[in-house]
């Protein structure tokens, strides 16, 4: 998505020890620190048999540190995949859901289905492609893979084109964005987009949450939009440019794409 970005090779095998947590915790506060704009998390656990290695109040401190503290106080971009458990009900993986601000991605098909598999519930930020996704594999071999590890990285990548395009965003402009600007979809397909509830950025479903990650309209909004404004001033007039699709927000000013 962003083939210009650079990667941080931070790796960790993902075996179940018993300070996995905290291992995974240095490994998050190794790369906010050393600069990374965008963390991608493509693991996790339900409540399965690695939930109480991965648990740790010291991983969900450093995942803190680095939406607060990172890019120099901006906020680094945290995301998560929503996890593969969704056949099961209404459920996401952990740590993706210890922290409102972290976002959380789910999957869903080439028909714009949600994936059967994708974990879902009233945390689910956006969903992204995650099914039959072409990718790297060991041993220099590439080959295709399907789960919310996929679609995660559609989100990264978004994210990083979004502050290529304006470095000035802060992390809470970033996520703000890519949700006010997804694409409305219904879980099962259909043009109907089913309402679970009001959250500060609108309407969201709780099986595809904003909707479905739209790249091109988040970043043309993300090269003139500003930095929110305090909650205690929050009203901005807008405009909307001749041609443009209008989207109601008070936050920022739109136009032009």
């Amino acid at each position: 998505v962003a083939y210009e970005a650079q990667l941080m090779r931070i790796s960790h095998d993902l075996m179940s020890i018993r300070n996995i947590g905290e291992e995974l915790a240095s490994g998050i506060s190794w790369a906010w620190l050393n600069g990374a704009d965008v963390i991608n998390c493509s693991w996790g656990d339900s409540g399965g048999e690695y939930y109480n290695q991965i648990y740790s109040p010291l991983l969900e401190s450093a995942i803190e540190n680095a939406l607060m503290h990172g890019r120099s106080q901006k906020g680094t971009v945290v995301v998560f995949a929503a996890g593969n458990c969704g056949e099961s009900g209404p459920i996401m993986d952990y740590p993706g859901t210890c922290d409102d601000r972290i976002l959380t991605v789910g999957s869903i098909n080439n028909t714009g289905m949600r994936s059967l598999f994708s974990g879902y519930g009233s945390k689910l930020d956006v969903v992204a492609p995650g099914e039959y996704i072409l990718s790297t594999l060991p041993n220099d071999a590439v080959g295709y893979a399907s789960g919310t590890s996929m679609a995660a990285p559609h989100v990264s990548g978004a994210a990083a084109l979004m502050i290529a395009a304006n470095p000035n965003l802060t992390r809470e402009s970033v996520v703000r964005i890519i949700e006010q600007t997804a694409q409305k979809i219904s879980p099962n397909g259909s043009y109907t987009y089913y309402q679970y509830q009001n959250r500060y950025n609108g309407d969201m479903n709780v099986e595809v949450g904003y909707g479905l990650i739209d790249a091109a309209k988040a970043v043309a909004v993300a090269k003139d939009a500003g930095t929110y404004p305090s909650n205690s001033n929050p009203r901005l007039d807008y405009y909307v440019m001749s041609g443009a699709a209008a989207y109601y927000d008070n936050w920022f000013v739109m136009g032009g794409y």
